[in-house]
């Protein structure tokens, strides 16, 4: 082959490696058109949710289509074709320091921000971050997941990752898992989720095996929680019944000399004379001689009174 010949190809094959080149470079170039706009802001429901949801798609955005290079004229003119009619009214409203900052793609997003989310209120974002537990339905890692978006807004700084691993700690449903945690020497946020995701994929195949076993646990929780509901009923009733006991003490008995409630060797009726039968230590009202004879005088006049009514009424047949 000739040299003439030889430097014929190449250029030939230079031409259609350029060629190929030519569609990968405008398809390059096309990348940014194809990516869709973020879906617009909003103004309906939770506002401040609604805009941090928004305001995490426009950062993705602006680095996917290569607008974050872009000018900031270009990238505030974007922004606000994204956000909606309603925000742009909102836009609209918004007082600047100076007309120029209305095109500062920077300025533009504070005085959503602050519209939007407003000022925080730290105590509160605290307060909720603390009394998050562990729910029945939450994985640990969608446990992780809560806590550390309501740490976002605590303002926590470098405390934030040590926090969030005292608050799994704290808040973690099972007591299995806390135990082992806090018996963990120098623990991690990362180390305590481990720990957690080890437990609760452990516990999956411990309730699969049970269950490939015919083990039915759920009939033998139900017994053990009825046993225990009646050894508590037992103990409660009984503890009613001592309630009422020291409620309502069993009445004392009156004495038998004085008819009255008195001390064990402080009788008043001791020593006094019965004005009923003349003897002593009792009194009139308590005299045993003297309810008997009141008694027989009662049974007497009760005789007495069924025999006349018996002769009246003999008398009065004979007639």
């Amino acid at each position: 082959m000739s040299t003439e010949s030889a430097e014929s190809d190449t250029d030939i094959g230079e031409e259609i490696a350029h060629e190929l080149e030519e569609p990968q470079i405008n398809m390059a170039a096309a990348v940014p058109s194809i990516i869709p706009f973020p879906q617009k802001l909003d103004l309906d429901g939770n506002i401040a949710a609604n805009w941090r949801k928004f305001k995490r798609t426009w950062d993705n955005y602006e680095i996917a289509s290569g607008l974050s290079e872009k000018d900031a004229k270009l990238r505030t003119a974007t922004l606000l074709t994204c956000v909606g009619s309603d925000a742009m009214d909102i836009f609209d409203g918004f007082a600047f320091e100076e007309e120029n900052h209305r095109k500062d793609i920077t300025k533009v997003i504070e005085k959503f921000e602050a519209f939007c989310v407003g000022k925080t209120n730290e105590t509160f974002e605290r307060y909720s971050f603390n009394i998050c537990d562990q729910k029945e339905c939450d994985s640990i890692d969608g446990y992780v997941s809560k806590l550390r978006k309501l740490a976002k807004t605590c303002n926590y700084g470098q405390l934030e990752e040590s926090l969030i691993r005292d608050r799994i700690v704290c808040g973690v449903r099972d007591n299995t898992s806390r135990k082992r945690l806090l018996q963990e020497d120098g623990l991690t946020l990362q180390k305590s989720i481990d720990l957690c995701r080890s437990f609760e994929s452990t516990t999956k195949k411990l309730q699969t095996m049970a269950g490939s076993n015919g083990i039915n646990e759920s009939t033998d929780i139900k017994a053990v929680r009825h046993k225990t509901a009646k050894f508590h009923k037992r103990r409660q009733n009984k503890h009613d019944k001592q309630s009422d006991i020291k409620k309502f003490p069993k009445k004392a008995n009156n004495c038998d000399y004085c008819g009255r409630q008195c001390e064990k060797g402080k009788c008043p009726a001791y020593g006094k004379k019965c004005d009923s039968c003349g003897r002593y230590n009792h009194f009139k009202s308590q005299c045993r001689q003297g309810k008997y004879m009141k008694r027989r005088s009662e049974v007497k006049h009760v005789s007495v009174n069924v025999y006349t009514d018996d002769s009246e009424s003999e008398l009065k047949s004979t007639q």
